[in-house]
């Protein structure tokens, strides 16, 4: 598996120092790693939510389906957290939520 790296600019995230990591994200890096995981675990519950109830034996058995939280669109609709599913889906989610915001716009939309 490998890892991924965010940039910055023309830096990375783990280039960062603690204090402009503090400035940048309002949070230390344990706490920031912290929040991380749990947005994994809410749509890891959502996919598995919305495996149980649904009707669909197409969404059921095989996980035909994706379950994601995203950024608002002043932070051009970025992923927050993806959980395992389809990957169809999930590769092009990132791509889709933000053409459906950019369609209806971000006060249109409502959970």
């Amino acid at each position: 598996m490998t890892e991924t790296t965010l940039t910055l600019g023309s830096s990375s995230i783990r280039e960062l120092s603690d204090a402009d990591f503090v400035t940048r994200y309002r949070c230390d890096r344990i706490t920031a790693e912290i929040i991380r995981n749990a947005m994994v675990m809410v749509v890891r519950h959502l996919t598995n939510a919305l495996q149980r109830s649904s009707f669909s034996p197409i969404i059921r058995d095989p996980r035909d389906m994706a379950c994601g939280i995203f950024a608002g669109a002043a932070e051009n609709v970025d992923v927050v957290a993806l959980a395992e599913g389809c990957m169809l889906h999930i590769a092009t989610a990132p791509y889709n939520v933000r053409e459906v915001v950019k369609e209806y716009g971000n006060e249109n939309l409502r959970p």
